[in-house]
């Protein structure tokens, strides 16, 4: 039976047939939210590509959403796309409470509850895009749901090409929206004055099944696109006439644009189908930043190939190490204001401490070539040739095995970074920066780039927006890890400084670098991290990322302030010297954990 609603404008009238347990004549006048609320709420809504299955659903919303403007009892409309169902969900009902607080910031217990005072209508679009393999675990939940909590209403859409096969949806009514009929479709071209295009459709039978669809119907219609455009279509093949018409359209839309920015239309259409391609493959249709990965980069069957990466391991690692460098700069030139001010303008009592270890001052330009150009091309090296042992290591059932291969990455980073800081400091300045260089760079930058690395492959290089808590047990196995590791690079390192400053240096260094490693271990591991699928809303994974940065770099940063800030004091008479000294080093000690927390992921 044909029913003709009124439709928002641009959108073509579709004949609906309902099939409930046997098939049953629609009022002709009966709008969608009629036969909703006829069936008792709960409706399952068919149609081929373009019916309008995507539009009515959002019709739906906006409905009930006028109804519970009007009676703030009536429940709340609820859109989500099924395309993010996720198989491991424990029910459908706690997928839904996920989604809530993932797409709209609604907590999960204010979810929960809603569903259960039955407080939501979930309107459920694009059933069909679930992953194929769980497509039919997707239908068991629904079912389950509508039986166990009896939500005050329920809508699925899906294709029904995609519908056949994976078991039925037990709701009260299902809904098909059927192809246009030849006629709806001559009535409303002769409406809007095309008189033509009616002529051409009749004379081409491939292109008159295309009108029939309303979602094509109107790409045909829907703006200044001549007659004689469709003539030049190819004839007779359906892809191609859909190809075609899509051009048109897209030819159409940016011809509103401003004239310079059409120039870049070819680029911006081929970036966005690749985007749109690997959306779906990736992210369920879902473009949500937080899940960028580098696997978007290469085809599906080269994942295997680590080879295809290397431009973004190359361009990420040398873009994270310039904006560490030139973070530590500005930190350098603050702490020096910061000493100024609160040392109340104290005159400098010679070379300043934050400078004086490797004299960064006077080859200001040449250790940011060496930091940002050589130290990221290192990282980018390292990462690569350990790539393998950290794809190993993800798969590791055994803790002491992974801790092993902790242990080795670490090793291997250090005595990278050190022995590279120390061949570039030596070639382009003296001996004895060369050896602080690989020493300082060396730790800071290998122990960086080895806890990051942990549990990542190249693939997955980039790791979800987190949100973090404490745990105290963390914090405690943290500070005695911490300490250890500390010492034993102390004690290695202290036998070079001792042998070309003294033993004086290399004993006070040392116990600096030890209390450091403890602070740093215990509140790097006492940080709790929560998945931001559990805990934000999509796309705020950037605002998370540096959220995070800011936070644990504060966390870090201020004890080890502090801490060099005394320790320093003890033994130079410039107070002023002191506190940048404090201020430096924490700082940039603070930055660099920071980054570990979601700093590196945005960059």
């Amino acid at each position: 039976m044909n029913v003709s609603e009124s439709t928002p404008a641009g959108i073509l009238p579709v004949r609906k047939t309902w099939y409930g347990r046997t098939t049953t004549t629609v009022d002709p006048t009966a709008t969608m939210v009629d036969i909703y609320d006829e069936v008792g709420a709960s409706l399952l809504i068919l149609g081929e590509p373009g019916s309008g299955k995507s539009v009515t659903v959002l019709d739906l919303a906006q409905e009930f959403m006028s109804r519970a403007v009007q009676n703030d009892n009536e429940p709340l409309p609820i859109e989500l796309n099924l395309s993010a169902w996720a198989s491991n969900a424990s029910t459908f009902k706690d997928w839904i409470a996920d989604q809530l607080r993932f797409r709209y910031g609604v907590k999960k217990k204010t979810g929960l509850e809603l569903l259960d005072t039955h407080g939501l209508v979930l309107l459920l679009d694009g059933l069909d895009e679930v992953n194929e393999h769980d497509r039919l675990t997707c239908v068991d939940g629904i079912n389950e749901f509508i039986k166990t909590v009896e939500a005050a209403g329920i809508v699925v859409a899906c294709r029904s090409e995609g519908y056949r096969g994976i078991g039925e949806v037990r709701v009260n009514g299902k809904i098909v929206l059927e192809p246009l009929s030849s006629e709806q479709v001559d009535s409303e071209l002769s409406k809007r004055g095309f008189i033509e295009l009616i002529s051409v459709l009749n004379t081409d039978p491939e292109l008159r099944k295309l009108s029939e669809s309303p979602w094509m119907l109107n790409l045909m219609i829907g703006g200044d696109v001549s007659v004689e455009a469709f003539l030049k279509l190819e004839q007779g093949v359906p892809e191609v006439y859909r190809r075609n018409l899509f051009n048109l359209y897209i030819a159409r839309q940016l011809r509103r644009e401003p004239e310079h920015k059409r120039a870049y239309a070819s680029t911006l259409i081929k970036g966005l189908s690749w985007l749109a391609g690997k959306t779906t493959e990736h992210s369920g249709g879902q473009f949500i930043v937080e899940r960028l990965q580098p696997r978007w980069l290469i085809k599906r069957e080269e994942l295997n190939n680590k080879y295809k990466l290397l431009p973004y391991i190359i361009t990420s690692r040398v873009s994270a190490a310039t904006m560490v460098m030139l973070t530590g700069v500005l930190m350098m030139w603050f702490s020096r204001a910061m000493g100024w001010l609160l040392a109340f303008g104290e005159r400098d009592l010679g070379p300043r401490p934050v400078l004086a270890l490797l004299n960064v001052e006077q080859g200001l330009v040449i250790w940011l070539v060496i930091t940002a150009g050589i130290g990221g091309a290192t990282m980018a090296v390292l990462d690569f040739m350990l790539s393998a042992v950290r794809t190993k290591q993800s798969l590791e059932p055994s803790k002491l095995r992974r801790g092993l291969i902790d242990a080795f990455s670490i090793v291997v980073n250090v005595l990278g970074f050190g022995i590279v800081f120390f061949l570039a400091a030596w070639l382009f300045m003296d001996l004895k920066r060369g050896i602080y260089g690989g020493l300082v760079y060396g730790i800071a930058f290998g122990l960086v780039v080895a806890v990051r690395g942990r549990n990542r492959t190249l693939i997955d290089d980039i790791d979800r927006a987190q949100e973090v808590g404490w745990s105290l047990l963390g914090s405690v196995r943290g500070f005695f890890l911490g300490l250890v590791v500390a010492a034993l690079l102390s004690l290695s390192s202290g036998l070079v400084i001792s042998a070309i400053s003294g033993r004086t240096l290399a004993l006070r260094l040392g116990i600096v670098l030890s209390l450091s490693g403890a602070i740093v271990g215990a509140i790097i591991f006492g940080l709790r991290r929560v998945s931001v699928e559990d805990v934000g809303v999509a796309n705020e994974g950037v605002s998370q990322w540096a959220k995070n940065t800011l936070m644990v770099s504060l966390y870090v940063g201020l004890p080890l302030i502090l801490l060099f800030w005394f320790y320093t004091g003890r033994y130079i008479e410039s107070h002023r010297a002191a506190l940048e000294t404090g201020l430096f080093f924490g700082l940039v000690i603070g930055m660099l954990a920071g980054c570990l927390f979601g700093g590196f992921d945005l960059i």
